[in-house]
């Protein structure tokens, strides 16, 4: 598993809660099935596209949400497209 920690922050908006949301991403790990995000949002972004963009230009393949149950606050969970 690659973990990467140099911490980003951005802007996504939300059409869960019809919102701009500060997202500060405090560590990714990355293995052979999913990229795992721990963040500072308690609201899960997975209605959040800007969200899908940036993790994928951090980890350098293109990358989308798995099911919506497996979001949560604080963490969001991608795989590979």
């Amino acid at each position: 598993m690659k973990t990467i920690t140099n911490k980003a922050t951005f802007d996504v908006y939300s059409n869960d809660i019809d919102e701009n949301i500060y997202v500060t991403i405090e560590k990714i790990e990355v293995d052979d099935e999913y990229v795992n995000v721990f963040h500072n949002c308690e609201t899960a972004l997975y209605d959040c596209a800007e969200f899908e963009q940036v993790i994928s230009e951090i980890v350098q393949f293109d990358v989308k949400f798995t099911e919506k149950m497996q979001q949560d606050s604080y963490f969001s969970r991608l795989e590979a497209v």
